[in-house]
């Protein structure tokens, strides 16, 4: 039975790569009581490496809609909580990465931005001092080195 007849609110965070959008995710789940929708491309990257593909791209969009069903499911299904999802990227991320690199966009992408809808968007921005740390498969080699940046203390 759906404990939840309320609609699931659905906050996605999005931003440049390495500006803390997991962590911000993790946190917000754990203030609320509820589950996150963790990035599919960290995974993928780091099982199949940063030499990707254009249809890489529409494998990695479409794991992340599964995994976003996936929690909302888990959600609908939970006895604890806030009726709330909170995403890590969502596929405006997809898009831009698309075009970005390739210089086009997946049609399949670009119909579920028209087709799925969120209740609330939080930008990050790289506007912290960071640290370099081991690589987690980033995905946008032409703009600089594949390291991951965590927040320092020092602003």
């Amino acid at each position: 039975m759906n404990r939840h007849p309320e609609k699931i609110l659905k906050i996605v965070v999005i931003g440049p790569e390495s500006t803390g959008k997991s962590t911000v995710c993790e946190a917000l789940a754990n203030h609320f009581h509820t589950l996150w929708c963790k990035e599919f491309a960290r995974e993928y990257l780091l099982q199949h490496g940063t030499d990707y593909a254009y249809e890489d791209l529409l494998t990695i969009a479409k794991g992340q809609l599964q995994l976003e069903e996936q929690a909302l499911a888990l959600i609908q299904q939970s006895q604890q909580g806030q009726p709330i999802l909170i995403i890590d990227t969502d596929m405006y991320v997809m898009k831009v990465w698309c075009e970005f690199v390739f210089g086009k966009c997946h049609p399949y992408i670009l119909d579920q931005i028209v087709d799925r809808h969120y209740d609330g968007y939080l930008l990050c921005k790289p506007d912290l001092k960071c640290k370099a740390r081991d690589n987690k498969g980033s995905n946008l080699q032409s703009i600089g080195s594949p390291k991951t940046f965590y927040p320092t203390d020092d602003r």
